[in-house]
């Protein structure tokens, strides 16, 4: 039974996006391509989010290891592997921005889904009563998901590169 309250319905927050009752809608080429674009992004979000969460707490514990293994008067080389170990986890988070492209990706499905929320309801700007406006509203709105997106990730990407040059701006 649904209580009204906020996540109370399964579809609410879903990873993926409302169906529009309009078949015309549904199964076109702007709506297909909008929703594998969505789940491209929420795809990637949710991978970069766990690879950005496991890097951390395993970076985590073995920085807590380093300090017991000093206390306990641990071989050189256990120290030294976790400490290596730590090492290797943030130059990887560095040079793959995970968490960054956690945030960048949700942002961009959530935007998504907002935007489907608004066309399948047809609200504005999605609610005009031609067909074909609405689609290429939301085609435009898909493109420029994708180049904000694509730009925001190339520059990552540079930054990513250039952190370990000291002569990078």
């Amino acid at each position: 039974m649904d209580t009204g309250a906020v996540g109370s319905n399964e579809g609410w927050m879903a990873d993926a996006l409302p169906d529009a009752a309009d078949p015309g809608l549904s199964g076109s080429e702007v709506w297909t391509a909008y929703r594998d674009q969505f789940a491209t992004y929420s795809h990637g979000a949710t991978a970069n989010r766990v690879r950005y969460q496991v890097t951390r707490i395993v970076s985590l514990t073995a920085a807590a290891a380093v300090t017991v293994c000093a206390g306990l008067s641990a071989p050189p080389w256990v120290t030294a592997s976790l400490g290596a170990l730590i090492v290797v986890l943030e130059g990887l988070q560095q040079l793959f921005q995970w968490h960054e492209n956690w945030i960048a990706y949700r942002q961009a499905a959530e935007t998504m889904r907002q935007h489907a929320i608004d066309f399948v309801s047809g609200v504005a700007p999605y609610d005009s009563t031609d067909s074909n406006d609405r689609l290429s509203r939301l085609a435009l709105l898909r493109r420029d998901v994708a180049l904000r997106e694509s730009g925001g990730w190339g520059g990552r990407m540079r930054s990513a590169g250039s952190a370990g040059d000291p002569g990078a701006p």
